[in-house]
């Protein structure tokens, strides 16, 4: 598999361990293994640093009129390590409370994030995310697949993910789900950078919904970087998204803290 550089100097394979794993991950969820479950509100970059040491916490909550949609939440709790420069997993506990619910452990996850090009050789930045969740009940595992792409023009770096959803296991149904997350942020400087945030989604892929049937939210979001010394940091992300369509909350509140360790 090739692509051509951004400076026209000829094709260079992709790197050869995540090409594979990428054909393969596309040829099974072609092949049929199977809905979703939505996740915290976050973009991913399809860049890796390798020995890097992650431990994260984030989670969102809704806001709105109707009881139906009021008061959900969900928080997630992981550790991961990027053991080369183009792979990092890691594991987490996800926690949530439905409208009208009651809070408590919803799933376990692996999650895994293979950078496919080298970040800046090409025109796009492409990395594939890998998720397997375990629920905390008796329903069927569920297989999470994001095309991950970004491009930096200047100071503006835009952040895009395909997100393709479907459960596999016993009684897993046969939908495949479509959604997306968007991102443009301004590097204004490490520790402060504005953005801008897309989420949303279309449904089963049998049957698209661009209509007001789905969910779909927007809204500004202020992330950075703060150097703790002896090559640890801390990263945050808080912003505020609002409901474009009536199925979606009216507001949603999303944060993240990250601490991280370089080895």
């Amino acid at each position: 598999m090739e692509l051509v550089d951004r400076h026209g100097q000829g094709a260079a394979k992709l790197r050869t361990l995540p090409g594979i794993l990428w054909l393969l991950a596309i040829i099974s969820l072609l092949a049929g293994v199977t809905t979703p479950s939505h996740a915290t509100h976050k973009v991913y970059s399809p860049h890796v640093e390798e020995g890097e040491l992650e431990v994260e916490v984030r989670g969102h909550y809704d806001f709105d009129s109707d009881d139906d949609l009021d008061d959900a939440h969900k928080e997630k709790f992981e550790v991961g390590y990027a053991f080369t420069d183009w792979w990092s997993t890691s594991f987490f506990l996800e926690y949530e409370k439905e409208p009208r619910g009651h809070y408590g452990h919803a799933a376990t996850a692996w999650e895994n994030i293979f950078e496919l090009t080298e970040p800046g050789r090409y025109w796009l930045d492409f990395g594939l995310y890998v998720e397997y969740k375990d629920p905390a009940g008796s329903g069927p595992q569920q297989l999470e697949l994001k095309g991950l792409f970004e491009k930096q023009v200047n100071r503006f770096v835009n952040t895009a993910n395909l997100i393709f959803e479907r459960e596999v296991g016993s009684n897993a149904s046969s939908d495949i789900e479509l959604a997306y997350a968007w991102r443009t942020k301004y590097q204004l400087r490490q520790e402060f950078q504005p953005a801008l945030e897309l989420y949303g989604e279309f449904g089963e892929l049998d049957n698209l919904k661009i209509n007001g049937d789905t969910q779909h939210q927007a809204g500004p979001v202020a992330s950075g970087k703060f150097s703790l010394g002896h090559e640890s940091s801390i990263s945050y992300e808080f912003g505020y998204l609002f409901g474009l369509t009536g199925e979606s909350p009216d507001g949603t509140l999303k944060w993240l803290l990250e601490f991280e360790y370089e080895f």
